[in-house]
């Protein structure tokens, strides 16, 4: 909530638009706790509350605190925890054996589908900067750079999907294992362990086209 609110004060609608936009594909836990945080910075100090009009309609605008501020800086330098994936399609497609072939394939095309609505919220997402429909933001590199992650994430699951499930297409109706599918799990296991490289550093000509530098409003 404080990421947020440093852009500027915000109501708790104007909150929820904004998650709702990019922030809930990587912290979706962020959607159900919108209109209770706001109130928990507040109490802590971290934020204020002021009471506002739009025409008839009474609303709650939040504002970044200087303490507010400090704590953001301190989360942002602190250390994080690396990804944890909660997918109960895949838990299901783990426990495939014990099902059948058709469950397993219906699986796998949802996969696919739901990686394909995603990229399609990344392409409207990019249309809309790309073609100034939307107020160009300050932090459009971050976003990009987000944006990047994302695209390249569920373009890997989609193409996983449609080639997983033309592999188990020729599979038989019992999932059960046999020497023929153990024999060819091995030769994938195989074959990626012959393909992974280490990766190298980040090239140092990786930058936003600015002389070389990228300058951000600092947060104060």
């Amino acid at each position: 909530m404080l990421g947020l609110l440093i852009s500027g004060p915000r109501s708790t609608y104007e909150l929820v638009k904004q998650v709702a936009r990019g922030l809930r594909f990587v912290w979706p836990r962020a959607e159900g706790r919108i209109y209770d945080e706001p109130k928990v910075l507040v109490a802590h100090g971290l934020a204020v509350a002021s009471k506002e009009r739009t025409g008839r309609r009474p609303r709650t605008v939040y504002s970044i605190t200087p303490e507010g501020k400090r704590a953001l800086r301190r989360w942002l330098a602190g250390p994080a925890a690396g990804p944890v994936l909660e997918y109960e399609t895949l838990l299901k497609i783990s426990f495939a054996a014990h099902g059948t072939r058709a469950d397993l394939l219906r699986h796998l095309s949802a996969v696919a589908e739901q990686a394909e609505a995603n990229m399609a919220t990344g392409r409207t997402r990019a249309d809309e900067y790309v073609n100034a429909r939307v107020p160009m933001p300050d932090n459009i590199a971050i976003n990009a750079l987000m944006w990047n992650f994302l695209w390249q994430f569920y373009s890997a699951v989609g193409g996983w999907a449609r080639w997983a499930a033309a592999e188990v297409s020729g599979w038989p109706d019992d999932l059960r294992p046999t020497a023929g599918t153990q024999d060819w799990a091995i030769a994938l296991l195989r074959t990626g362990l012959a393909e992974a490289e280490p990766r190298g550093p980040i090239l140092e000509g990786a930058r936003p086209p600015s002389g070389g530098r990228h300058e951000q409003k600092e947060l104060s």
